[in-house]
């Protein structure tokens, strides 16, 4: 009842519940512990610590685990319970899963409690192992599986417990036999647990510990060799997983260990888990596939795990177990013996497909054991009608198939005799299993299917045999290999072949194989009825075996050529049963139509009896004899299938040719054939008949007919000499009798040493053509028709051959070059025909047009005359009826352009090849034009009909011709024009050029475009362009101009081996514009031309040739005939210039080269190789260049690639990693060592580190996906690898890591923050003297940041790097002072400087040096407009300036402060603040009005005015605006620059006069524009001073003597002595010597320097220009009534203003002549002259009487008219203000040269406003006056004017 209650009542249910929980919430680690100590609760205390353990973690019930060991951390309270004595198995399974369940957790999830583990650890390994051991013994099957569990957990706390717990491990047959204790009822077991503990060893154990598992005996190996079959699919991938993962994949188990323990019989048993059965303990389907069995889809799991376990272990070379023998297994070592072993016990290999896929990829990998396997297996391949022999055979081609066709023997590195050779190739070509009985035996088994077996793998080796010898015979291959030679690789094939035929059979079997199948078959047909007939003619079985063995025929031609050779077969009986007098049969299947075909292709027409009588069983005799070529001539018009047609046509040829009878003349058969197939076919039987006839006629008597055809060319030939008046023996005549020209020959080769190459000329086209117009068929097709009724009797009634021969022998006509010979053959054989046939008659009025009167006969009555002439109107209707209407006009198209007096007289006068003749040159001259003109005109009509006939070729000499009439005249003309015949000739002809001609073609555009006067060829080409730009036709003409630009470069870099710098920098460019234009595509096949063989290093050429490669293979699918982008990839990067350009890392190619690279990687990923990684990181320099960052995305893309840098454990660069690549190269991997932090922080360079502290990049961002973590995240990437810190902050990486976090990235910050923690975490373990006090600092920095990423001002930044380096120099005066400051203090704050006051107002005897330690703090780090509100709310400004106004301040201290306020002043708003608030410009004046001066002082004070104009003026400085704020700055600027002018010394350097030159031309420019707008609006506006002559004097003497300009100082010189210029008299003197002393200097000092300081002045050049031209000559009252500040007074003002403005002209026109032309300078000062200059007479006076000025003022006119002839817009205003300007010029020079000017003047605008294009009256003027040669000369100046016209026209 009382149960009966509580399992009914809910009240009492609840109540238990709610003391359920309660006593969970109340059972922690201090009641488990008080319960340990307990006895009676002892027991109760551990079931329910394990009831809770087994819960956890959970975060809805208390971790008493956690509890327990934070309070015990030894557990001695349970190990107490252990060392009582008697306790029971119970008691002691309780106290080993209380102790697992902490060490799991310990383990996993509570790590940071692993001491607790550790100490479980060390306590049961030294005192209770022997206990633990002792219980595995035991009977109870759970106290052993509780004890092995408490094992694994000890093992799996780590590296050295496993290796503890392994020590005491004694293995015996009592521990291995665990393995064998299986539960039958499948739930977990003893073994499950050996397993687990077993395997725990490789998951925990270091690699010396799995090494040692490893050799242990039968300890892992018996849980591999037992039972493996029946273990559940969780052990099983267990087991697998732990193997591949800890032993198979790991790279420090050595390869003889894994052979060791992965025996051959542990294979087996691995293999035997493909026929598992076990228990599915997993799930292993979803819902909706609930309804497969779960068992099978448990056995697919384990069969693929153990696949592909197996393919790692077994073919993978990197970690299995297959050793590389490169001799393919013949030099008789053991090799792959295990493996071997292995495969063969394999038995399912011919029924599991995955077992054989499995011995198909291990005899892959390992070829070696290849033929061992083959003897050694139990498979048998003696061919039988079983399947079993199928099966066998199914396996040996799939692992024939899986080797490589071409042998990988021919890739050695090493020259292997050809005996060894032969045997190597045969090891993966020819299986060892067959031989000749194999073959023999399978043919002659009566089985289709075995049959069929066989024939298949003969022509599997077959094929792959073809694939060999066709290596071995590509020359290209050995032509360029250094072990094999093409001889060498011939004679292999030789060896190859005689080896094969030793193993094939005999061709004759083959052959027999097929005759009895067609012998069968008849059989067949003659003894059952049709429907068997049906049934056995559509057998797909033998029509399959009948195609092999034909097939396997043309293999032999193909492989054994000897054996085919050898045979006495007639070939032609094959034909039997495929093709009858009727044509194929119908019945025939297309496949033995076409392998029939290909057979008689292949073979050599001797082994064919064509023209033999062919054996008929009832021959017809009104049909005559039949030959087999009678029957292929059936099939070719029978044939329905055009492949078949064509195929047929092909081998009639080919027959005909091999005959020797048509060797040059065999093109003509086609026309035979050709017309045959057009003809009705109710008349081809008549026509084939004849051809029969014919051909065996030809073909088996051919010299009676070849005599008959050369007599008639001999006749031809002397009736041509005679009627050309020339004798007999003078004639070209061909050689007629061909025996004795044969005799002769025979001869000369007897008697010649072997020379027979040499004999006589060699056979050319005209030649032939000359020999042989046409083949011996014409007389012998006319001598059998004269005779037809007497020959061919059997000839159908009611035919007629007449048409099809006059159609066939009307094309042959057309096809002559010279038609006399064929025309007195048609009449020689006409007149013997005894016949009226009109077509006869017609065709003979047609030819007769082409024989001489006198020869010409009448062959027909008169009664027929009238018919003859109606039917020659018609005849062209007739041709067409007859013929194809294309042929005959290609035909007549070639007889026209091949014509010898066409070829000769077309461009004969342009080309001075003229033929021989007798005519004057007036009616030469009219006869070369016409025939040009009708020959371009014929040419022009006819280009398009036969390009679309695909036959150019006939008119590529005319357009060779073309071309070299248009390079001829573009060289020997000089001037710029080409004449309009040519230009024509090219345009209408330019779209016609073939490819093959398309360099001639393109050679055209290159004379026209790139000759001498290179600038107008490509005017030219432009102004082509523009007019094309919307016709079709500009893609066309943009590719030529590009293909012209590629081929004259490539010609240019074949012939000179130095660059040019000033023409390939021109060509280069345009070709950079042409390939970015979007209607251009570049001819692939030019960019074969465009190699890096000649320039690796020009800069400009790998530019261009990486927007080449760019545009090129931009599209998605690359060419075929364009080279793969890895193969350009290697010609880059094997060059031999490659490696020194990569590190060379000065020069400008290195980045050309990088960025090729670059876009190589991008469009081809594949080239990507990790051995690449060495040469990138030898180039990168560690920088923020342009090469550098893009050297990092090189890596990017190698990572995304899946090649990682993971290997390097620390990254060098630069020449340290290639000496560590070297080191590692010679070393070896044994003895080589990975690099160290040390070496790492060796290559942080400290000056460099601490430029990058002080210009951190705080506005740098890092590039998504570029750049992943911070430069020094990989020093503590391994904890235990320390790092050396106090190098780490000498070297200024600390001050590079505390810059970051000044970055404005907070990606950049957050790397920087956690390089800074684990520098921390290595600084606390480190040992070094100062470790203690940057521990503190650090401490106190980390206090001082209030929020997470924040970003730290970088005056901070700077304090703390200072203050890390001072620590680092305890014997410094500031070590104690920033010592007492950090002790002073907890926290930095980063609202303040610090300790700023108490080191600037320092009392201590070493103050100063504090005040400049301060300072350089403020000078490194007021960067941003936060440091400045930091300083500025400090009031640290008005600090300085107030003390450097005090005689406190020295002036090293004043440099400082103006530094540090440079430096602030390049922030806005302090810059700002600085002018308005504070004053500093003012505190300026005060501070430069001394009268000693020190020069490193103004120069500080030159970068300050600097820093603040520019920054105040912000994007102002390009378009200048008027407010009054500007103008109140000018006023004070003016006012410092009246100063600096003044003060300005010698010691001023080039990069600061630019700084100066470049405020004060800002300052003038914009003072002038506030000025006139406040003018404008009527302002009161304070005029500020001008420039006065001695300001701009000395600006020019202080500007000759930095550029060390001894013409200047000179004049200076001169003009101050004669003006009394008393400031500057001594300073000119002492520049002179200033320059001496320099140029002295200059000789010893570094040329780069001397380059940089003059790119510095080429730079002050228009910015002193941009000042002088504010210079404005005094008034004479105004110079008189007001002295000039800082002059004396000046009796001759108005001559030094005159001296003045030459000396500034004379300097400005010098520059702006030697510069490149600026457009915008010329007009500034010809402004300036036009204004200031031309109304001052007595300055023009002067200018004149300078010849030098004169001159200067004609060479910028003569830029500026060149300018002007490129340019538009601006520059045409340009010279018509130049041009005002030089008239001017001329009327002030002298009234005679005014009036000679104006009369030249006039002659110029009568012409130009009449309306002429050119000044064709002024230019004759000029030349008669300056070649007249009469008495009366010309004034000289009036000749000097006509010489300078007409040397500006011809330059």
């Amino acid at each position: 009842m009382a149960s009966k209650r509580q399992n009914g009542d809910p009240l009492e249910s609840a109540t238990t519940a709610k003391k359920t929980k309660t006593d969970e919430s109340e059972f922690s680690g201090t009641v488990f512990k008080s319960m340990l100590k307990d006895s009676t609760k002892a027991l109760k205390g551990l079931e329910t610590f394990v009831r809770f353990a087994k819960k956890l973690p959970c975060a809805e019930i208390y971790d008493v685990v956690e509890g327990y060991i934070k309070i015990s951390v030894e557990c001695s309270e349970i190990f107490a319970l252990l060392e009582e004595e008697n306790n029971s198995e119970s008691e002691m399974m309780l106290i080993f899963q209380s102790l697992e369940m902490i060490l799991l957790r310990t383990a996993s999830d509570l790590s940071q409690l692993s001491m607790v583990g550790s100490n479980i650890v060390r306590k049961t390994v030294s005192t209770h192992m022997k206990l633990i051991l002792s219980s595995l013994h035991s009977e109870n099957h759970r106290f052993v599986r509780q004890c092995l569990c408490f094992l694994s957990a000890v093992v799996s706390q780590g590296a050295e417990a496993a290796r503890d717990v392994f020590s005491q491990i004694h293995i015996s047959k009592g521990l291995i036999s665990l393995a064998r204790r299986r539960d039958k009822t499948g739930k977990p077991d003893v073994r499950m647990a050996y397993i687990q503990f077993v395997l725990s060893f490789l998951m925990s154990g270091d690699n010396t510990t799995i090494g040692q598992i490893l050799e242990a005996k039968d300890f892992l190996s018996e849980i591999l060799t037992n039972g493996l079959k029946e273990d559940r699919l969780s052990i099983v991938n267990l087991i697998l997983s732990t193997l591949q993962t800890r032993v198979v994949q790991n790279k420090t188990i050595t390869k003889t260990q894994k052979v060791r323990f992965f025996s051959a019989s542990i294979l087996g048993q691995i293999a035997s888990l493909y026929k598992w059965n076990g228990i599915v303990d997993v799930s292993v389907a979803e819902k909706e596939l609930m309804f497969i069995s779960a068992f099978s889809e448990g056995k697919r799991i384990v069969r693929e795990l153990v696949h592909n376990f197996l393919l790692d272990l077994c073919c993978s070379r990197k970690h299995g177990i297959s050793f590389h023998d490169p001799s393919l297994g013949t030099a008789g070592r053991a090799g792959n013996i295990v493996l071997l072993q292995f495969l063969v016990g394999l038995k399912q290999a011919t029924e599991d497909e995955m077992v054989a896929e499995l011995v198909v990829s291990v005899l892959k990998a390992s070829p070696d054991i290849l033929t061992r396997y083959f003897k050694e297996t139990n498979f048998s391949f003696s061919p039988r009608n079983k399947s079993t022999w199928l099966e066998n055979i199914t396996l040996l081609k799939k692992i024939y198939e899986a080797q490589p066709e071409v042998s990988k023997a021919f890739q050695m590195n090493e020259m292997i005799p050809l005996p060894r050779l032969l045997s190597m190739v045969l090891v993966t070509s020819l299986p060892s299993v067959c031989n000749k009985a194999f073959f023999t035996q399978g043919l002659n088994l009566p089985n289709l299917v075995v049959q069929h077996t066989t024939i298949s793998l003969l022509a599997f080796i077959l094929k792959r045999a073809q694939k060999n010898i066709e290596h071995c015979l590509d020359k290209t291959v050995w032509e360029i290999s250094d072990i094999y030679s093409p001889a060498v690789m011939e004679e292999f094939v030789q060896l190859y072949r005689e080896a094969l035929s030793k193993i094939l059979p005999d061709i004759v079997s083959v052959v027999s194989n097929w005759q009895s199948h067609s012998k069968e078959k008849e059989d067949a047909v003659k003894t059952t009825d049709a429907f068997s007939q049906t049934a056995r003619q559509d057998d797909p079985q033998l029509i399959l075996v009948k195609a092999l063995l034909l097939r396997v025929m043309c293999l032999y031609q193909r492989v054994v050529p000897h054996l085919v050779s050898q045979s006495k077969f007639d070939f032609s009986k094959l034909l039997k049963g495929i093709v009858t007098e009727s044509g194929i049969k119908q019945e025939v299947p297309p496949v033995l139509q076409y392998q029939i075909l290909q057979l008689a292709l292949e073979l050599p027409a001797s082994k064919f009896s064509w023209f033999r009588v062919q054996d008929l069983p009832d021959p017809d005799p009104e049909k005559g004899e039949r030959s087999v070529f009678y029957l292929l001539l059936k099939m070719f018009v029978s044939s329905n299938s055009n492949y078949l047609k064509t195929s047929t046509r092909m081998l009639v040829l080919k027959v005909l040719r091999d005959s020797g009878v048509f060797e040059h003349t065999w093109k003509e058969l086609e026309l035979w054939l050709d017309h045959l197939a057009l003809l009705d076919p109710s008349q081809q039987e008549t026509v084939i008949q004849f051809l029969d006839h014919v051909l065996m006629r030809v073909v088996c008597n051919p010299h009676v007919y070849t005599e008959k055809a050369a007599s008639m060319v001999q006749e031809a030939a002397y009736l041509q000499a005679n009627q050309s008046g020339q004798e007999g023996d003078e004639a070209s005549i061909p050689i007629s009798h061909i025996d004795d020209v044969l005799d002769m020959v025979d001869v000369i080769v007897e008697g010649s040493e072997g020379d027979v190459e040499e004999i006589g000329p060699s056979l050319t086209d005209d030649i032939i053509l000359q020999t042989f117009p046409f083949s011996a068929i014409v007389p012998a097709v006319l001598e059998v028709r004269n005779k037809l009724p007497e020959t061919l009797v059997f000839m159908l009634k009611g035919t007629d051959l007449s048409p099809y021969m006059a159609a066939v022998l009307c094309d042959v006509l057309h096809c002559q070059r010279d038609p006399l010979a064929l025309c007195l053959t048609l009449q020689h054989y006409d007149k013997e025909l005894n016949s009226s046939d009109a077509s006869v008659v017609t065709f003979y009025h047609y030819y007769s047009q082409w024989l001489p009167k006198h020869t010409q006969e009448t062959l027909v009555s008169p009664s027929h005359l009238q018919y003859t002439a109606d039917m020659a109107a018609h005849y062209g209707e007739t041709l067409h009826c007859c013929s194809s209407a294309l042929q005959i006009q290609l035909a007549v198209l070639r007889s026209v352009f091949k014509h010898p007096v066409v070829e000769q007289w077309f461009l004969a006068l342009e080309l001075s090849s003229l033929p021989p003749h007798s005519l004057n040159p007036v009616r030469l001259k009219q006869l070369c034009g016409c025939l040009t003109e009708m020959t371009l005109t014929l040419l022009e009509s006819s280009a398009a009909a036969l390009r679309d006939l695909d036959s150019l070729e006939l008119i590529g000499t005319y357009l060779t011709a073309a071309q070299r009439a248009v390079l001829k005249e573009l060289q020997e003309k000089r001037s710029k024009y080409v004449s309009h015949h040519s230009q024509e000739l090219i345009c209408n002809l330019k779209g016609y050029f073939t490819k093959n001609n398309y360099f001639e073609d393109s050679k055209v555009f290159i004379c026209i475009i790139f000759s001498k006067t290179s600038g107008f060829r490509w005017k030219l080409a432009d102004s082509i362009s523009e007019k094309l730009s919307d016709s079709e036709e500009l893609c066309q003409w943009r590719k030529s101009l590009l293909s012209a630009a590629l081929l004259w470069l490539s010609a240019v870099y074949k012939e000179q081996k130095d660059p040019q710098s000033l023409h390939e920098e021109t060509m280069l460019t345009r070709l950079k514009s042409l390939l970015v234009s979007q209607y251009v595509s570049c001819p692939y096949w030019l960019i074969k031309t465009f190699t890096l063989r000649y320039r690796y290093r020009d800069p400009n050429f790998l530019g261009t040739l990486t927007t080449l490669v760019e545009v090129i293979y931009g599209t998605p699918e690359t060419p075929k005939e364009l080279l793969p982008m890895a193969t350009v990839h290697m010609m880059t990067t094997s060059h031999s210039l490659f490696l020194p350009t990569m590190l060379s890392t000065q020069d400008d190619s290195h980045k050309s080269l990088v960025s090729l690279l670059l876009m190589l990687v991008k469009k081809c990923p594949e080239v990507c190789n990790i051995n690449h990684f060495l040469v990138l990181l030898g180039a990168y320099g560690a920088s923020l260049s342009t090469t550098d960052q893009k050297i990092l995305l090189l890596l990017q893309e190698y990572e995304k690639n899946n090649i990682s840098l993971t290997e390097f454990q620390y990254v060098l660069w630069g020449p340290a990693a290639v000496e560590h690549h070297k080191a590692r190269k010679s070393l070896g991997h044994s003895l080589w060592q990975k690099p160290s932090s040390e070496q790492l922080l060796s290559l942080l360079a400290a000056d460099r580190m601490l430029n990058t502290v002080t210009h951190f990049p705080q506005q740098r961002y890092i590039i998504p996906q570029v750049v992943t973590g911070y430069a020094f995240q990989g020093l503590f990437t391994r904890p235990q690898c320390a790092v050396d810190c106090q190098k780490f902050v000498s070297s200024h990486a600390l001050g590079v890591t505390v810059a970051a976090l000044s970055s404005y990235d907070p990606k950049v910050r957050a790397a920087a923050y956690q390089v800074l923690g684990s520098f921390y975490q290595h600084l606390e373990g480190a040992r070094f003297r100062e470790k203690r006090q940057l521990l503190y600092l650090l401490d106190t920095v980390k206090n001082g940041i209030p929020k997470q990423n924040l970003r730290m001002p970088n005056v901070h930044v700077a304090y703390i790097t200072k203050v890390a380096q001072q620590i680092l120099r305890p014997e410094e005066h500031m070590y104690m002072v920033v010592n007492k400051f950090l002790l002073g203090t907890q926290f930095l704050d980063l609202k303040r400087v610090p300790d700023f006051f108490k080191l600037f107002y320092s009392f201590d005897l070493e103050r100063k040096l504090e005040r400049d330690w301060v300072l350089s703090v403020l000078e490194e780090g007021v960067r941003d407009k936060h440091c400045y509100e930091i300083c500025e709310n400090q009031g640290i400004y008005q600090t300085l300036l107030g003390f450097s106004s005090t005689p406190l301040c020295d002036q090293a201290s004043q440099i400082q402060i103006v530094n540090v306020l440079r430096q602030t002043a390049r922030v806005n708003k302090a810059a700002y603040n600085l002018t308005k608030e504070h004053g500093v410009l003012t505190w300026i004046l005060q501070l430069i009005d001394k009268r000693f001066f020190d020069s490193k002082l103004l120069s500080s004070v030159i970068e300050l005015l600097h820093a603040l104009w520019f920054t105040n003026l912000g994007n102002k400085e390009s378009k200048p605006e008027a407010n009054s704020t500007t103008s109140e700055r000018n006023l004070v600027f003016n006012q410092v620059f009246a100063f600096l002018l003044f003060l300005i010394r010698s010691g001023v350097n080039a990069l600061q006069m630019k700084a100066f030159l470049h405020t004060l031309s800002s300052v003038l420019l914009h003072c002038g524009t506030a000025l006139n707008a406040h003018k404008e609006a009527g302002w009161l506006t304070l005029h500020p001073q001008k420039l006065l002559c001695s300001e701009v004097l000395r600006l020019l003497q202080r500007w000759a003597a930095l550029a060390r300009d001894a013409s200047l100082l000179s004049a200076l010189q001169t003009l101050v002595n004669k003006h009394r210029v008393k400031e500057l008299m001594g300073k000119i003197l002492n520049s002179k010597h200033a320059q001496f002393r320099m140029e002295k200097q200059t000789e010893t000092a570094d040329g780069q320097e001397e380059k940089l300081e003059q790119a510095l002045l080429d730079e002050c050049k228009p910015l002193l220009r941009n000042i002088l031209i504010h210079w404005e000559p005094k008034e004479k009252d105004f110079s008189s009534s007001k002295p000039e500040p800082f002059t004396t007074d000046k009796p001759e003002s108005n001559n030094l203003d005159d001296a003045t403005a030459c000396v500034i002209l004379k300097w400005a026109l010098k520059t702006l002549t030697e510069s490149p032309y600026d457009d915008s300078s010329t007009v500034a000062v010809l402004k300036w002259f036009s204004s200031i200059i031309l109304p001052r007479t007595s300055i023009i006076d002067a200018i004149l009487m300078d010849e030098g000025i004169r001159m200067d003022f004609l060479r910028l006119y003569h830029q500026t008219c060149d300018h002007t002839a490129q340019e538009h817009g601006s520059a045409v205003d340009t010279l018509q203000l130049f041009s005002r300007v030089m008239l001017h010029l001329l009327e002030a020079h002298s009234t005679s040269l005014n009036e000679s000017g104006l009369k030249l003047l006039s002659l110029y605008i009568y012409e130009l406003w009449s309306g002429a294009r050119s000044p064709d009256l002024l230019l004759t003027h000029a030349r008669l006056l300056c070649y007249r040669t009469g008495i009366r000369k010309p004034k000289a100046h009036v000749l000097r004017m006509c010489k300078d016209i007409l040397s500006a026209l011809e330059s």
